[in-house]
């Protein structure tokens, strides 16, 4: 090296050293590799309302209810119930008044029909587009109340009990603790069997919501044996609409999620009975199916092999073509899951093309495919060395790079962890591809950023490259620099490290300081004779 490289580095040496008690950080420093995570993913939305649609029909919206205003509309009440209870459409009263009357006749009312349209009334005030006070009706103790009436053997009545629960259960989940320690889950489950399909969809739906809510309240099903009835409806009862049968299947995705999962044997017959719902085409149908195997699919080798078994990889690996979202996403979610399985799972999935399906969604508009794509392409980083040169070998890999520098910190995170999974490859020439194909520029430009989080990554992947360079100096031909951290140093990278010495982060303090010290001879300075202690130099002693 030759002296003005060396006059450089020494003050790069020392102004780096200011501040820094170097043996201190060489004793705190972590040797360990950053470990390769299997990312838990987001959870789509679990619980839905009924409302009703402009033709009248029963209508699903996923809702956040977020306040307790009270919206009681006088058409709401019945003429004969109006005549019984003039309270209920005065003009005197405030809605949430009112409401106080009809909640005591449905408490209180021993008279059936009066019974009936105050439940239908409430059903009303629940069903309608504003989010309704939900708390507030519960713990008046209404919702015991139509637990008990929904045993009786009036359709009629047992509809509008249903509807009004249903929505209920659409709320929080201390609102959905409430209704199952009044044994919701065990009066639903009952009524599984019931003649009338449009009293059964309630029930379902409500169970959905109730699953949704948490492993808890999603445990009291299973053990109402609510799981079995479901497939039950599904395997053996003639007549079923395609909108009564896409309820059953989101239920059954929520019963599936959670961990731990329900029992192995019951999540085995979910898994069998997929097949036949692929074949339907219906794109809620698809959505919720695919939705169920991400969820058993996630940590769980055993249902991964069943689902290998059942020749469903194909079928997962085709959807990525579509142009619905909500079915792209759940498919490489589940896909994402395998690839963080064993390497034979891995190579199941990419010898089905795998690779040029997810290329074209690194660029789609949609963020949340995006994230996803790249969480798989990170995925099979993670895998054997032949894995990941499949996907430094493809052109996508260009797209991952340019991910790296994208504007949005999800997508750049998940670009990165793909670079820093490769960089753990065991082939030292594998890594170095990455160098090639302009990683370590990409990096470079990462450590302009201040978030912690890219910056352990960043940093994880930039060590693991430069090392990859040092262990391929040959000695034998008298190579004694590594041309690798010559390169980052050209490329003002060094001068960026230097720029991290003062981030508040400690890890990222100690891990800036490990890779200055191995890789460019970061050495403490004597103070009182200004000099270096030992010749700091790129090549490896």
């Amino acid at each position: 090296m030759d002296l003005s490289k060396n006059l450089k580095l020494e003050n790069r040496n020392k102004k780096f050293n200011s501040g820094f008690d170097i043996e201190d950080i060489r004793k705190r420093r972590e040797e360990g590799l950053i470990e390769l995570r299997k990312k838990k993913r987001d959870d789509h939305i679990t619980k839905k309302r009924a409302l009703v649609s402009e033709t009248g029909k029963l209508a699903k919206e996923a809702i956040t209810i977020t306040s307790e205003e009270v919206v009681f509309k006088h058409e709401w009440v019945d003429s004969d119930l109006s005549s019984a209870e003039s309270r209920l459409i005065s003009t005197e009263l405030p809605p949430e008044s009112r409401l106080v009357v009809l909640l005591e006749l449905i408490l209180m009312s021993e008279d059936l029909e009066v019974l009936f349209k105050s439940i239908q009334t409430l059903r009303k005030i629940l069903s309608d587009e504003t989010p309704p006070p939900l708390m507030m009706i519960t713990k008046s103790g209404v919702s015991r109340r139509l637990i008990d009436l929904i045993s009786y053997d009036l359709t009629d009545l047992q509809i509008e009990c249903a509807w009004c629960l249903l929505n209920m259960a659409s709320g929080s989940g201390e609102i959905i603790d409430m209704i199952v320690a009044e044994g919701i889950v065990n009066a639903l489950v009952g009524l599984l069997g019931s003649k009338n399909f449009d009293l059964v969809d309630l029930c379902v739906w409500t169970l959905g919501n109730i699953a949704g809510d948490s492993v808890e309240s999603r445990d009291k099903i299973v053990e109402a044996e609510g799981i079995h009835k479901l497939l039950e409806i599904i395997t053996t009862r003639e007549g079923i609409t395609l909108q009564h049968l896409s309820t059953l299947v989101w239920a059954i995705s929520n019963c599936c999620r959670g961990k731990p999962e329900p029992p192995h044997d019951l999540m085995k017959k979910v898994i069998k009975l997929l097949p036949s719902l692929f074949a339907t085409n219906e794109e809620d149908i698809l959505s919720d199916s695919c939705w169920t195997l991400s969820y058993l699919s996630d940590g769980h080798t055993e249902h991964v092999e069943d689902l290998i078994s059942l020749n469903l990889l194909p079928t997962l690996v085709e959807l990525l073509s579509t142009p619905i979202t909500k079915i792209q996403i759940p498919a490489l979610r589940t896909l994402g899951n395998i690839l963080t399985g064993n390497d034979q799972q891995t190579e199941k999935v990419i010898a089905l093309g795998l690779i040029d399906k997810i290329a074209p969604l690194l660029t789609s508009r949609k963020r949340s495919l995006r994230k996803e794509a790249l969480w798989a392409v990170s995925n099979i980083m993670a895998g054997a060395d032949e894995q990941i040169n499949m996907v430094l070998s493809h052109p996508c890999m260009q797209l991952v790079l340019a991910s790296v520098i994208d504007s949005d910190i999800e997508i750049k995170k998940e670009a990165l962890w793909a670079i820093s999974n490769a960089s753990h490859a065991k082939n030292k020439a594998l890594v170095l591809k990455l160098v090639d194909l302009g990683a370590l520029i990409a990096l470079c430009e990462v450590l302009n950023m201040q978030d912690a989080k890219v910056l352990l990554i960043a940093l994880e992947g930039l060590n693991n490259i430069l090392r990859a360079g040092k262990d391929m100096i040959n000695f034998d031909k008298g190579e004694t620099i590594n041309e690798v951290a010559l390169k980052f140093d050209e490329m003002d990278g060094v001068a960026k490290l230097e720029g991290l010495q003062t981030h508040p982060n400690v890890k990222i303090y100690q891990k800036v300081v490990a890779i200055m010290d191995e890789h460019y001879g970061l050495e403490e300075i004597d103070e009182n004779t200004n000099s270096v202690q030992t010749p700091v130099m790129f090549s490896i002693a």
